[in-house]
């Protein structure tokens, strides 16, 4: 492959750090303007943008009101110190709460902060100091950040082993029903993986709880109701509701990592109300600004969140409650308030799946597709075989970014951005804009066709 923009590849070997994401490009392309769901290069190529970075952008690029937000927060109240209240900070608060207890009927408060990870350790010390204990069940397959608490409750051992233990978790298999741990099936299976979990806290043999009194070493569980990096993964619909009354009888508080899933990406504001339960925490980031101002924060019950529990500097960061990222918070409120997204982001779905399972019909790599809303799982295995095929998923996702195909006119280039994750990297995770366009969910059809034939053929070669 030809590097794109080698001189300012160049540049990013000689001043940038290598210990970000970006340093896992070896050859990298630089993106100079977006709008809508494509990144432009410096020649002018476009590039679908299926992942959203994250989905954090969830409303598309360079979206109108979102930047006059912005813009009007620039020009009257451009920056002031966290230990001051604005305007905006309070009605922001007040948007999340409100949306929150018309959904699940609790009163809450909520704390800003900066990233989803940062907020992540704000929440693992407010667990702490309820109990006095630092130890969560969290689930195998999960991701919560890269901070050295987040890195500790995530399941990669490979982002935990470098830091010492600042949190500890128990982790528990994810009820993945089409790679069951358990090596059962979803239509005999009775929720064994719930009564495994509920189990834990039947003898105090089990590690988890005193028999004596119910108390119980574990103070929360933190999930990610719909697994982000491991794969956008949903797990059966009443797994949740069957392992809740034993959370309630043990104290253990429901945290529901919305940071990646929030805000109408499985259509739904957050993707636990699919399960019919009521958490005690919600966290929240990437798309409350789309993407535009890193703002991040979490809701809890109102009774966790008080001066007694959590008194004033529980937890600072300089730009939590920023003004700028709380104007551009507010934007995406009213952008809600405009757009029937539940509606939105199924009929992009359901033709961005039918697109998929077109597809699939002709490539037996394509294994398996999920879909909540708008978040949509590939997995790739090798075919005629259920053996993940993570060389296959690698070598797509490089050429849509490294490779473009020339368009019709021949004067500029197409390309795709893609991400994957899963427990073997073998899953595709899409999170377009919800605002994709059908002409814009054909054209991702025929890209993908072309980059999957394109990396088949280089790998038969190879």
């Amino acid at each position: 492959m030809q590097e794109p923009n080698a001189d300012l590849s160049a540049l990013a070997a000689r001043y940038c750090s290598s210990g970000d994401t970006a340093g896992k490009w070896d050859e990298k392309v630089a993106f100079v303007r977006s709008r809508g769901s494509y990144l432009y290069d410096r020649d002018e190529n476009r590039f679908l943008d299926m992942q959203m970075f994250n989905s954090a952008a969830n409303f598309g690029y360079a979206q109108g009101e979102l930047t006059a937000a912005l813009q009007n927060a620039l020009d009257t109240l451009p920056g002031c110190g966290g230990e001051f209240i604005t305007e905006s900070r309070v009605a922001l608060a007040r948007e999340i709460t409100e949306a929150i207890e018309r959904r699940f009927g609790v009163l809450g408060r909520v704390h800003f902060s900066v990233s989803g990870a940062q907020t992540v350790d704000d929440v693992l010390k407010l667990i702490a100091s309820r109990k006095g204990r630092r130890t969560v069940f969290a689930f195998e397959g999960g991701y919560h950040g890269r901070t050295i608490a987040a890195s500790n409750i995530s399941a990669s051992f490979r982002y935990r082993n470098p830091f010492a233990q600042t949190a500890d978790a128990r982790f528990v298999p994810f009820p993945n029903c089409t790679r069951c741990p358990y090596g059962k099936e979803l239509a005999t299976c009775r929720y064994y993986c719930a009564d495994q979990f509920t189990r834990l806290f039947d003898s105090e043999l089990s590690g988890v709880v005193d028999s004596r009194n119910g108390d119980c070493e574990t103070s929360a569980f933190v999930v990610e109701p719909v697994l982000g990096r491991g794969g956008y993964l949903a797990p059966p619909p009443d797994y949740f509701r069957k392992i809740e009354n034993t959370l309630r009888a043990h104290d253990v508080l429901l945290v529901a990592d919305e940071i990646q899933m929030g805000f109408f990406r499985t259509g739904r504001l957050w993707s636990v109300e699919h399960f019919g339960v009521r958490p005690d925490i919600i966290l929240f980031g990437k798309a409350i600004t789309n993407g535009m101002f890193p703002v991040s924060g979490f809701w809890a019950r109102a009774d966790l969140l008080d001066a007694a529990h959590w008194p004033p500097s529980s937890t600072h960061t300089t730009f939590g409650g920023h003004p700028l990222g709380m104007a551009a918070a507010l934007g995406v409120f009213d952008l809600l308030r405009r757009h029937d997204f539940t509606a939105l982001a199924e009929s992009a779905g359901a033709k961005l799946e039918c697109v998929l399972r077109e597809i699939a019909a002709r490539d037996p790599s394509i294994r398996n597709i999920r879909r909540l809303g708008l978040a949509i799982s590939v997995e790739l295995c090798r075919p005629n075989s259920d053996k993940p095929y993570p060389e296959l998923a690698s070598l797509v996702k490089r050429l849509g970014v490294l490779a473009p195909i020339r368009n019709r006119k021949g004067q500029t280039a197409e390309g795709l951005i893609l991400t994957t994750g899963g427990y073997n990297d073998n899953i595709f995770m899409l999170s377009p804009s919800l605002f994709i366009s059908d002409l814009e969910i054909e054209q991702f059809g025929e890209l993908f066709w072309a980059f999957m034939s394109r990396a088949q053929r280089q790998l038969v070669a190879a």
